[in-house]
């Protein structure tokens, strides 16, 4: 409830208003009042600040004497002046020694210095007495005068309040309304603002008191004036405050910039207070009714968006954001813009159709502020045109567009990149477009091309340009030559001067007429120019422009129509009578023909054909001219002399570097014997290792044959260093050796030199050798008959293949002079020429083979020298390869290769009957030592008895002689040796898992075997899997050992395999089921089973179980889903008969007992009986008779399986059931 105190003049001094003016006073006496007050108030304002200046003036001094007083002393300033006197009475009175009196002096000293300092101290202390109590006498007259300050400013606002009211101060009535606390803030408002708002509705002078108990909202004023105050606080008492749950984007809309939505809604509701802001929402005041009306009214509001770049945002915003807040009153919307690192986004809110007005007129102020560009590709000549006189067409085009467009500046053109640019607002640049390309058709329309040939373009030029501007002859038009295509195009912005600049350049062009020979055939231009230019050059350039072009090889003519005619007729009678042709040809060919000077080959041939014949050396060709049908002749003759025909053969051999000398012979005498005793010419290549010979078909064959037979047979010598070290190492490594028995040389050493003597292939074969034992590259080579080396060769220049073969083996392979080599480790090597194998059958087809030659025979068929013969004889090119231990054939005539094939596959067959080969398993290494004997005493006194070599490798034994039945007695006597060896000792593998059980406690199970078979038993190897032992001694014994040991190793593999099934079995049966196990007497086990078993099934069929009975510990377990119930029912059967204390079956009655024993040994419809050496296998090393019976097993797949008590002494009985053991019997 709203407490109101009234009160009439005068009042209390917390409730009165204090005057002085008289009761009737007028409004004129009423403003000499206020001023008169005002004056008052405006001296104390002063006197109060000058007053809180000397406050703050002494408050600063007091701080700094605070800051600078000294601290305080010891001792008193009168307990200082006691000691110094005292001290100086002591120093006067007596005589002192000198040291005492300075001591005493010193003391003095000190007590002077601290007197001075306590000095100070009091000094400074009273200072601050001082101002401190200055400090508090000027706050009290600042207290005085705040009071007094009150009182005035409150008599001015009474006063003024009548002022402002009209009427007498004695009208003026003083009421103060209780305000709740609750209510202070809403009531003053934002820096009092709301106040003041209710102060000047009602008339009345109003301010809060917060200094009392309770909260006073004191008015003055009239007393209807009054009554319309407290109502109005009365209705504001009433209001409640709610802060309205609005969206994030109203709210943004309400608060927006240049959005007066909110005031419209003050306007429209002014009984709620509203106050809004971003960060504190909406919040009003109000009652209830009020306030739900003013949530209605609420606008709906949504948010567009419109996304433009950083240059149309400016647009939008505007000179100092004029445009966009005009946007935003027009439409009354919020915008914002949002920005990034490219565009700009517009987000326009506010209610729907204002959004999509505002929206509508920003695009279309975008759209009509917008600059656009448009590119109108044009031709060059055209682009030329528009540029004539600094750009005259340009500036022309742009007037005639803008007057289309009727708008001044409307659009602007440039050429740039060969284009003409429209630039303009886009919402006219499609009009100007249109314009734009209807003028620059005219332009295509008016220009003209003119075509000639490209080699006339520079007449039209002229010199420095002057034959352009010779045809321009200063009409505005511009020319464009096109050198390659030989075009001339004319354009201009007039008709008329473009069409009188093509009738003059079409004047110039019937005078550059161009005519263009070609030489027959192509190749021979170079070779009719020379004499051309020295015969009839200087008559054709009479007539016509001649020029002979070397890139086209081509004549090349220009002139006027008539004189063009002349010329041909003169250069095409020329070309007839000089018909010429290449050859290409090599080198050796060219000396071949050159040989013997004004007798050579090439003059004899020129004169028979009646033709000129040149050799050209660098580029390797002969060049024939003269008449065509000559020309044709003569050329057949070169070939046929040098490549065969025509009577003559030709032949290539190629041959060692180093064998080259030994066919020409000192001085050539051996080459000239040659020639002569075969009638043939010989031409040596010496870059290419390769020998040439001409003539008749059996002179050439004889002579190579004669040629072959001296290389092959001869003998060469190649020599290598090496350090002192090295040649030890090759002695270490058995280097010397092995080759001095593979390969037939000869080797000598002398001064870190090894000489090696021999022919070249076995030469190169041992100096690799060498240099691979030495730690340097092993390489070979194979010389490749002429023609396939050629094939070969361009083969070769595709790199695939190489590349395929050196990155599948490492090893590096080159192709120089008929040879191919391969460098890389000796396996690198081997593998390459594997792969070279196969390349070569593909390459060459039939042209090639190879025959595998056994290792054995590799020295013999190398000594024999019937490789070298067969290629001397045949004319093939062979090589042994001793890596693969084959014989390759390259030969370019199948039938030669099949005779030299023929003849090396007859050697090989008589090699292999000089040697026998006996392998060895891995196992049989033992054997080896056997052969060899102690100290190699058994192949000793083999070889001795047997006049053969024999020679053992890893576990190859080789067995060589010359004569072949003293082989096949070697052979007889080693196989002898060998197979009683084997007969007499033997190695059993045996499963790691059985060999405890084999070897025994102790080695006993071993020692057996070995006393009862008469064997001695060694264990070589153990390992994790798989463990061996070694069985000698007679051989029948070892046989009947070795047998009996893999009958046991057997039965023990089957003994796993049925108990894994039994063991399987049960593990399946009962993992699903819960266990029970009871304890029972050993005299109730006999009603629990029954009689052969009855109770125990009838109890297992009933309840779908499983019982097992263990007569050793005296317990019964049951398998069951719920067990109980069979618990209770043995329990049950248990209770009929009482524990007896007696524990022997002889307390069991007959049924019983045998009930018992058939569950112990059941009948079986299959028995299997074992030795009792077996037994321990099948039951284990423990040896226990009931090892199975406690594994027993009831169901369909394995119902048991016991071992019996033994029958006899020597044997025992196993059981099943055969229908359902199926499984378990075969594994058994």
């Amino acid at each position: 409830m709203t407490t109101i105190m009234t009160t009439h003049l005068p009042f209390t001094k917390d409730a009165t208003i204090i005057t002085h003016a008289p009761k009737s006073a007028s409004p004129g006496h009423l403003q000499e009042r206020v001023d008169a007050l005002e004056k008052r108030l405006q001296t104390l304002l002063d006197t109060r600040s000058s007053t809180q200046a000397s406050i703050t003036q002494r408050q600063d001094e007091l701080s700094k004497l605070f800051r600078e007083s000294p601290s305080r002393p010891q001792d008193s300033l009168e307990q200082l002046n006691v000691r110094i006197t005292d001290l100086e009475k002591e120093r006067v009175r007596v005589s002192l020694p000198l040291a005492q009196e300075k001591d005493i002096l010193k003391q003095i000293h000190k007590l002077m210095r601290r007197k001075v300092k306590a000095q100070a101290y009091i000094q400074t202390e009273r200072s601050i007495r001082v101002n401190k109590n200055r400090i508090t006498e000027l706050r009290n007259i600042l207290r005085e005068c705040n009071d007094e300050l009150k009182t005035i400013r409150w008599e001015l606002a009474t006063v003024k309040t009548a002022n402002r009211l009209g009427c007498p101060v004695e009208d003026l009535v003083g009421r103060a309304v209780a305000c709740p606390t609750e209510k202070l803030g809403q009531i003053i408002g934002k820096k009092g603002r709301h106040l003041q708002q209710l102060s000047a509705s009602a008339a009345v002078q109003m301010e809060v008191n917060k200094s009392e108990e309770k909260n006073v909202v004191r008015m003055i004023g009239p007393l209807s004036s009054l009554d319309a105050a407290v109502m109005d606080l009365d209705k504001i008492f009433q209001q409640t405050e709610e802060k309205l749950d609005v969206d994030e984007k109203l709210l943004e809309y309400l608060t927006a910039k240049g959005v007066t939505a909110l005031q419209e809604i003050r306007a429209s509701h002014p009984d709620i207070r509203l106050e809004a802001s971003r960060e504190k929402g909406i919040v009003c005041w109000g009652i209830p009714e009020d306030i739900a009306a003013f949530r209605k009214d609420l606008p709906v509001i949504q948010s567009e968006t419109l996304i433009v770049t950083s240059k149309e945002a400016a647009l939008v915003v505007g000179k100092n954001g004029a445009t966009i807040e005009s946007i935003v009153e027009s439409h009354q919307t919020s915008i914002q813009m949002i920005r990034d690192e490219v565009n700009t986004t517009i987000k326009v809110t506010g209610p729907s159709g204002h959004v999509e007005s505002a929206i509508r007129d920003i695009e279309e102020l975008l759209a009509a502020n917008r600059d656009g560009a448009l590119r109108v590709n044009i031709q060059v000549p055209i682009k030329n045109a528009l540029l004539l006189e600094n750009g005259k067409g340009v500036r022309d085009l742009t007037v005639q567009v803008n007057n289309h467009l009727e708008v001044t500046s409307a659009v602007t053109l440039n050429v740039e990149d060969g284009a003409l640019i429209v630039k303009g607002k886009a919402r006219i640049l499609e009009v100007a477009m249109e314009k734009v390309q209807a003028e620059v058709r005219c332009l295509e329309q008016l220009m003209v091309s003119i075509h000639v040939d490209p080699i006339a373009i520079p007449v039209f030029i002229g010199k420095g340009g002057s034959g352009i501007k010779d045809l321009k002859d200063g009409k505005p038009v511009t020319i464009e030559l096109d050198r390659e295509q030989g075009k001339i195009d004319i354009a201009g912005l007039e008709a008329s001067s473009i069409e009188y600049v093509r009738e003059r350049t079409q004047a110039l062009a019937n005078t550059q007429l161009v005519e263009r020979i070609q030489t027959d055939p192509p190749s021979a231009y170079k070779t009719l120019m020379g004499g051309f230019i020295r015969t009839l050059a200087k008559d054709v350039t009479k007539l016509v422009f001649l020029k002979l072009d070397d890139e086209s090889q081509q004549v090349i003519l220009r002139g006027s129509r008539e004189k063009l005619d002349e010329a041909k007729a003169l250069i095409n009678q020329y070309f007839a009578q000089n018909y010429s042709q290449e050859i290409e040809v090599t080198k050796d060919d060219i000396q071949a023909l050159l040989t013997g000077g004004k007798n050579s080959k090439i003059v004899e041939l020129a004169e028979k054909a009646g033709v000129k014949l040149n050799t050209l050396q660098d580029r390797q060709i002969i060049a024939v001219r003269g008449e065509k049908e000559k020309v044709a002749d003569a050329i057949q003759s070169v070939k046929s002399y040098l490549y065969g025909g025509e009577g003559i053969s030709l032949a290539k051999i190629s041959i060692d570097k180093n064998t080259i000398g030994l066919v020409i012979g000192k001085g050539g005498k051996n080459k000239q014997e040659l020639e002569q005793k075969y009638k043939v010419s010989i031409m040596i290549q010496r870059n290419e290792n390769v020998l040439t010979l001409r003539g008749q078909d059996v002179d050439i064959e004889a002579c190579r044959a004669d040629i072959m037979k001296q290389i092959v047979t001869a003998r060469v010598t190649k020599t290598l260093k090496a350090k002192a070290e090295e040649l030890e190492s090759l002695r270490k490594a058995d280097v010397f050796r092995r080759i001095m028995q593979t390969i037939p040389v000869q080797l000598s050493n002398k001064d870190g030199t090894i000489t090696v003597r021999g022919v070249q292939d076995d030469v190169n074969d041992a100096i690799a050798t060498l240099n691979e034992g030495l730690g340097k590259s092993y390489r070979m080579r194979y010389r490749i008959d002429g023609i396939l080396f050629s094939r070969l060769q361009e083969a070769w220049k595709d790199p695939a293949h190489a590349k395929r073969i050196q990155a599948s083996t490492h090893a590096k392979l080159e192709l120089i002079q008929n040879t191919l080599s391969f460098t890389g480790s000796r396996k690198q090597v081997t593998d390459a020429k594997r792969e070279a194998l196969k390349y070569f059958e593909f390459l060459f087809g039939s042209q090639f083979c190879h025959l595998s030659v056994p290792f054995p025979s590799l020295p013999g068929l190398g000594k024999s020298g019937a490789v070298m013969n067969t290629m001397a004889s045949s004319g093939c090119q062979l090589f042994l390869d001793r890596d693969l231990s084959a014989v390759l054939f390259f030969c370019s005539e199948t039938n030669k290769l099949e005779i030299a094939r023929e003849a090396i596959k007859l050697q090989i067959d008589e090699e292999i009957k000089r040697f026998f080969v006996l392998e060895l398993d891995d196992s049989e290494e033992w054997i080896v030592s056997l052969v060899l004997g102690k100290n190699g005493d058994n192949i000793k006194s083999l070889r001795r008895e047997t006049g053969c070599k024999i020679d053992v490798h890893d576990r190859t034994i080789i067995v060589s002689a010359d004569q072949t039945d003293l082989v096949v007695g070697a052979k007889a006597k080693l196989e002898s040796l060998v197979e009683k060896a084997r007969r007499e000792c033997v190695f059993v593998a045996i499963p790691a898992k059985h060999m405890p059980a084999f070897v025994g406690r102790s080695g006993a199970n071993i020692t057996k075997f070995s006393t009862e078979y008469g064997v001695a038993i060694q264990i070589m190897k153990k390992g994790t899997d798989e463990a061996s032992v070694r069985v000698t001694g007679e051989g029948e014994a070892v046989s009947i050992a070795h047998d009996a040991i893999r009958e046991w190793i057997e039965m023990r593999e089957t003994l796993g395999a049925v108990r894994e099934v039994i063991g399987t079995r049960q593990t399946s049966r009962r993992k699903d089921k819960p266990s029970t196990t009871i304890k029972v007497e050993s005299n109730q086990i006999a009603r629990i089973i029954g009689k052969k078993g009855a109770v125990i099934r009838s109890l297992e069929k009933e309840f779908d179980c499983e019982i097992r009975v263990d007569r050793k510990m005296n317990t019964v377990t049951i398998f069951a889903a719920h067990p109980e119930s069979v618990t209770l029912r043995i329990q049950k059967i248990t209770q009929e008969v009482p524990p007896s204390k007696s524990k022997g079956p002889e307390n069991l009655d007959t049924d019983d007992a045998a009930g018992a024993d058939e569950l112990a040994h059941p009948q079986s419809d299959l028995k299997i009986t074992v030795k009792q050496s077996d037994f321990l296998t099948i039951v284990g090393e423990s040896g226990e008779e009931s090892h199975l019976h406690d594994s027993l097993v009831k169901g369909n797949i394995l119902t048991w399986a016991a071992i019996t008590k033994p029958f006899t002494g020597t044997e025992y009985e196993i059981s099943f059931d055969e229908k359902e053991n199926a499984s378990a019997v075969e594994a058994l």
